[in-house]
């Protein structure tokens, strides 16, 4: 038994989203508040900083290993809530 397959097709409002999605455009959309920004929070913790560089070593030698990272003080530090 055949079942006979019909296209669907896209309503207007999917292909007006599709066409603005293609658009190229030099503005940036913010989804998050700016006072509430992980990246601001993160980037202002010197202990997450830290962090990064040690597991960004250039130096495989001095790189940590996963088990060697997880030991890192920031994983662990207790930050006080707002």
């Amino acid at each position: 038994m055949r079942v006979p397959c019909v296209p669907l097709q896209p309503s207007p409002a999917t292909t007006k989203k599709a066409a603005m999605a293609e658009q190229e455009t030099d503005q940036l959309e913010y989804i998050i508040p700016e006072e509430s920004s992980l990246e601001q929070h993160l980037l202002s913790d010197t202990m997450f900083i830290d962090f990064v560089r040690y597991l960004l070593s250039i130096n495989p030698k001095r790189r940590p290993t996963a088990r060697q990272a997880l030991k890192h003080p920031w994983l662990s530090h207790v930050y006080k809530s707002k």
